[in-house]
């Protein structure tokens, strides 16, 4: 995917920050500076040379690890001749099929012992979907995997009673593996494991009442290649997840003034986003841009700007105030720049310049930072196996008053 290359101007200083001597100094909305605008320096970036820079940007979410069925990896984020890229890949795992006991059926798991399994749709530790078992016995999936390829074992798990639970590996060529879980609150089970040289090699995942009573639970169980780097928030893939997106957020936070970034969507069943948040107790969003665009939505989603706010109170209960814009261009074919002035009263949008939409402001008032992600909508669609696309963000800027 082409992309366009920075002008380089003379430039002239607005207190410590150097920008160029032409409109780009200004919102694109404004470019005459008719409202004294002031550059926010921890809030922009041109994203020259081929790194983030990291005094101003996290290459992940700070308290987020994604939306399922994709999850933010640091390994998609790049700078890359003064182009940010957040990358989407869908890496065709988890290797476990089921992983989540989302669908409400063990139907890729196969059962031993005298004991019992069922799944359940509450209080699973993430979704809606997890499995139980009592009594003595096991659940098990046979995986197929590579040869010579380090893998990565992860799942939660619960128990009732005083039964242990054992979620672990065997089979693979090496010595089984196992993890061990007594505690009666959601606990992680990790381990990593690497095969021989045998092509394909399978290997058996299991879920074991070892203690061979009680009730055991357990969800998200999953088996993915060791390369993939997740963020530090969360380190192993949720087990319905099978692809891995892209987020950077500034480690500043800015309040009242003007938000803008150049991007080029990406041409693919992601978002390609800039918005602002805050976290918990309060938390506020001003979404400037989510663009879905190959989707099995109408063939506009390739032209729609849509904007939102959030406010959560403390029940939590989500506000929202949508709306769309139909941009009448394919966003997915350059760049254009989204911005929004977000004012005490209030939130205004821009596409290119040209308002889109004023509503006002009920609830945003809080600091935000600023975000650029990639996400999957699971009610948008869903990535094909072999899926990479890319989104490029040439800048990010904010000024105040």
């Amino acid at each position: 995917m082409k992309q366009l290359m920075k002008l380089i101007l003379p430039c002239v200083i607005f207190g410590a920050v150097s920008l160029p001597t032409n409109a780009a100094n200004y919102p694109a909305s404004d470019p005459n500076n008719t409202q004294g605008w002031q550059v926010q320096s921890a809030l922009s970036d041109e994203f020259d040379g081929n790194s983030l820079d990291t005094t101003k940007w996290y290459n992940y979410h700070t308290y987020w690890s994604g939306r399922d069925p994709s999850q933010f990896s640091t390994d998609n984020v790049s700078v890359s001749n003064g182009v940010l890229v957040l990358r989407t890949t869908n890496l065709g795992i988890n290797l476990v099929k089921g992983g989540g006991f989302e669908e409400g059926n063990l139907t890729n798991w196969s059962q031993w012992g005298s004991g019992s399994a069922w799944t359940e749709n509450s209080w699973a530790y993430y979704g809606k979907g997890r499995v139980g078992y009592s009594g003595q016995g096991a659940i098990e999936q046979i995986v197929q995997l590579k040869p010579y390829t380090t893998y990565k074992l992860s799942g939660w798990g619960k128990c009732d009673g005083s039964p242990q639970l054992d979620i672990g590996i065997k089979n693979y060529g090496g010595a089984e593996l196992d993890s061990f879980i007594t505690s009666s609150d959601w606990m992680s089970a990790y381990q990593e494991f690497t095969t021989g040289p045998a092509d394909p090699t399978y290997a058996t995942v299991f879920i074991y009442n070892s203690g061979g009573s009680g009730v055991i639970h357990a969800d998200e169980i999953s088996v993915v290649p060791k390369y993939i780097t997740l963020t530090p928030t969360n380190n192993t893939m949720t087990g319905d997840n099978n692809t891995t997106a892209a987020c950077v957020q500034s480690v500043a936070q800015g309040s009242y003034g003007y938000y803008e970034c150049r991007m080029q969507v990406a041409n693919g069943a992601t978002t390609s986003s800039f918005w602002l948040q805050n976290n918990e107790p309060s938390r506020q969003e001003i979404d400037v841009q989510e663009a879905w665009t190959n989707t099995s939505l109408p063939p506009y989603s390739y032209t729609q700007m849509n904007m939102n706010t959030h406010w959560w109170d403390s029940t939590p209960t989500d506000f929202p105030n949508y709306g769309d814009y139909n941009t009448g261009v394919d966003l997915t074919s350059g760049y254009h720049i989204y911005g929004v002035d977000w004012e005490p009263q209030t939130i205004t949008y821009y596409f290119d310049g040209a308002q889109t939409r004023s509503i006002p402001n009920a609830h945003n008032t809080d600091p935000l930072s600023v975000f650029l992600d990639t996400e999957v909508f699971t009610d948008r669609a869903v990535p094909l196996d072999d899926m990479s696309v890319n989104t490029y963000v040439d800048y990010v800027r904010a000024w105040k008053h």
